[in-house]
C-alpha cells in the first residue's frame, strides 16, 4: 500500500522548495527535493547533473516564479529559461 504524504502549500506565493543533501542506503550522496514536507524527487547530489537541470526546467515550465528559482538554485534567469524551453521543444542538447 502506498503512503500518502501531506504537504504544506506555499504562503504568499513564495517558493516552498527545500534542497536537502543526504546519503542514501547505497552510501551515495543524493539531493532530496522537498515541497513543504513532501519529497518530490531524489537526484544525484551533483548540481550540474542533467536530472537537476531538468528539474529546474520543469519547475520553470510549471510557472514557479523565475526570481525564486534564481535564488534557490543559483542559476541565471537566461539559463533557467533555456532549460525550460529545451524541455518543451525536445532539444536536449540545450541542457
Amino acid at each position: 500500500m502506498e503512503t500518502i504524504q501531506q504537504y504544506l502549500l506555499p504562503c504568499n506565493g513564495e517558493l516552498d522548495i527545500n534542497l536537502v543533501e543526504d546519503i542514501n542506503n547505497l552510501d551515495e550522496k543524493v539531493l532530496r527535493v522537498m515541497i513543504g514536507l513532501a519529497q518530490i524527487e531524489c537526484l544525484p547530489a551533483d548540481r550540474n547533473h542533467i536530472l537537476v537541470k531538468m528539474l529546474i526546467g520543469r519547475l520553470y515550465n510549471a510557472n514557479f516564479k523565475l526570481k525564486d528559482l534564481v535564488e534557490k538554485f543559483n542559476r541565471s534567469p537566461k539559463t533557467i529559461r533555456k532549460w525550460g524551453m529545451a524541455l518543451l521543444t525536445g532539444v536536449m542538447s540545450e541542457l
